[in-house]
């Protein structure tokens, strides 16, 4: 398992960044190898939030991309000290290029621009910044890609969004050998903010990945119940990995009452971190710190049309060293029925510290009648789990229920058409919690979860000292735990959990 993922990914140094004296320098020279490309001097606007400067900067991102290409391994730098509002920008077929963010790229957000985003596809708009079809590309820098999503979550919300679309991503890459990305920072995406699929050698390092959950929560209605802290600047951050008191009553009381009523205490905005898609193959991800409200990894098989791709499983995957604050958990799926089968496999999390997740291990299936699909050989490993609001290990049906129907709701049936197998959970803890469960273990009767090993788990809840004897929610699992764990898993709610005490 994970054999020679090491050694088959390309590591990425630090990239130091040019100033502009010496890329303006550069661009008097001979167009060679390695030469570094301003999109200053490709007609590229700063600071200006209009349709038109933002149509300037993507056609002037989309040619230094281009030019780096035909120059050979050449880098398109977007230069420190600057803001370039932007439509969509992409590129294609391209070989040793790098794009260097030092400045920040802004998705345009005036209605001008929303008006005129494109939408290739007609399921959803166009993501931000789209790369297909290369080799040994590289995003790197130590600047910001903001999708200013506000407009799209609040449009989202109100069930307005054009044609029942997807809203734009941030950054999406498919179909390609050695992609690097390293540093940067990705925020406020409309949805996911960075999706890969069909690439084989992956390697990620060092990104943040920030959502102003806050003021979702106040365009959902939620500032008073959660005791929002919220800047009254526009322009100013609300704190970055911190809760005040107020909010942290607010969301513990918040996600108590939705789960009473049978509710998910989530926003439904979707602004998942890093998404490896369907064919994605050899990855590394290192050194992640994510704030983002949802998924932070969520490893996905084909959830749509996947007629043409050369690989339908998603698999050998390593994520090391991630440091998560109000997430969704690092996630597997949700796997849904496919023919051909959809396939999650050998995916390894390890070295994860979580404060306030409303989930950290967390296996989802999805619904579905038509096909079958796998998940299999799944480790989650060396975590702590401080103050979970909601389970801190749920393996089960996806709890999901958006503004527009979508979604099965809190409480779905489990899926037979998902086989899974060989879960490992190992030397995690977890205190604090703020439910009195230690986790949702549930799979069908007519295909039980087989193999899920649980070594050395620790779940501990804000009851525990009062004396309030904790268990696993558990459906149709079989498996092994070391009597070291707490609590251990009995035979569950219809008698058909069998865990072997070793």
């Amino acid at each position: 398992m994970m054999t020679g993922l090491r050694t088959t990914v390309l590591l990425l140094g630090l990239l130091a960044p040019l100033s502009h004296g010496e890329l303006s320098q550069s661009n008097h020279l001979s167009v060679l190898a390695g030469s570094v490309f301003s999109i200053d001097d490709y007609g590229a606007v700063a600071t200006e939030n209009s349709v038109e400067a933002a149509t300037a900067n993507a056609a002037a991102l989309t040619a230094a991309l281009e030019v780096a290409h035909s120059a050979g391994r050449g880098s398109v730098l977007v230069p420190s000290g600057s803001v370039y509002y932007t439509l969509p920008f992409s590129g294609s077929s391209h070989v040793g290029v790098s794009l260097i963010v030092d400045g920040v790229v802004k998705a345009c957000n005036s209605n001008d621009c929303q008006d005129a985003w494109p939408c290739t596809k007609e399921s959803h708009f166009d993501y931000l910044f789209e790369w297909d079809n290369g080799t040994d590309l590289t995003l790197a820098g130590h600047g910001t890609i903001d999708g200013q999503g506000y407009k799209w979550w609040w449009q989202f919300l109100l069930n307005k969004i054009p044609g029942d679309r997807k809203r734009p991503g941030l950054v999406y890459m498919t179909s390609g050998t050695g992609l690097n990305v390293a540093n940067i920072t990705l925020r406020n995406s409309p949805i996911m903010h960075m999706h890969f699929d069909n690439i084989t050698g992956v390697h990620i390092d060092s990104v943040t990945i920030w959502t102003d959950w806050r003021r979702q929560a106040k365009l959902a209605g939620l500032h008073d119940r959660l005791g929002l802290v919220i800047p009254e600047d526009d322009d100013e951050d609300p704190p970055f990995m911190q809760l005040a008191p107020s909010e942290l009553a607010g969301i513990q009381k918040w996600a108590e009452e939705e789960t009473a009523a049978g509710a998910i205490p989530m926003l439904p905005f979707n602004t998942d971190g890093i998404d490896p898609g369907v064919g994605a193959k050899d990855v590394f991800i290192k050194n992640l710190t994510a704030e983002n409200f949802d998924d932070v990894i969520a490893v996905k098989p084909c959830n749509g049309d996947c007629a043409g791709m050369s690989m339908l499983c998603t698999e050998n995957i390593v994520v090391e060293n991630s440091k998560i604050f109000l997430g969704v958990g690092l996630s597997i799926g949700s796997v849904n029925p496919k023919d051909p089968t959809n396939c999650i496999k050998d995916i390894v999390f390890q070295g994860a510290s979580f404060k306030y997740p409303f989930k950290a291990v967390y296996v989802k299936t999805n619904s579905g009648d038509t096909g079958d699909g796998i998940i299999q050989n799944i480790t989650y490993a060396d975590m702590t789990i401080e103050d979970p609001i909601l389970w801190p290990i749920y393996i089960g049906p996806q709890q999901q229920k958006e503004p527009n129907g979508i979604g099965d709701g809190f409480w779905p049936e489990t899926q037979p058409l998902i086989t899974i197998s060989d879960i490992f959970l190992r030397n995690i803890t977890s205190t604090g919690g703020f439910l009195p469960h230690a986790g949702i273990l549930r799979c069908n009767a007519s295909n039980p979860c087989t193999n899920i090993v649980i070594e050395d788990v620790s779940v501990e809840s804000r009851y525990s000292n009062d004396g309030l004897q904790l268990d696993y929610v558990c459906e149709s699992m079989q498996g092994t735990v070391t009597k070291a764990s707490y609590p251990l898993p009995d035979e569950g709610s219809d008698g058909l959990c069998s865990f072997e005490q070793i």
